[in-house]
C-alpha cells in the first residue's frame, strides 16, 4: 500500500511540474509576442519623429492585438492598434 501512495503522489507531483512549466513556456511566448509587436510600434512611429514615450493600455490587448498610445517629443499623442503586425493610428485632438 506505501508504494502505492508514493507512486501516485510522484505523478501527480510530476503532472504538476509538468503543468507549471507548460504554463510558464506559453507565458514566455506570449511575453515574446508582445515585445515584438510593441518594437514594430517604435520603427513605425519613429518615421514621425522622436518618440518620447510609448505606453500600452494591457486591459484591452490580448497576444495578437495591442492597444495603446505614443507621445512625442513635440508634444503630439497617437493612439494605435497593432493587430497582427498591421497598425493602425489616429492623432490625438487635445
Amino acid at each position: 500500500m506505501n508504494k502505492k501512495k508514493t507512486a501516485l503522489l510522484a505523478g501527480l507531483m510530476g503532472a504538476g511540474v509538468l503543468a507549471a512549466s507548460a504554463r510558464f513556456y506559453m507565458k514566455t511566448q506570449e511575453e515574446r509576442k508582445k515585445a515584438q509587436a510593441l518594437q514594430q510600434v517604435r520603427e513605425f512611429f519613429a518615421d514621425l519623429g522622436s518618440i518620447a514615450t510609448v505606453f500600452i493600455q494591457e486591459a484591452e490587448s490580448t497576444k495578437n492585438f495591442l492597444k495603446g498610445g505614443v507621445v512625442m517629443e513635440d508634444g503630439r499623442v497617437f493612439l494605435f492598434e497593432n493587430n497582427r503586425g498591421v497598425i493602425a493610428y489616429e492623432e490625438e485632438v487635445r
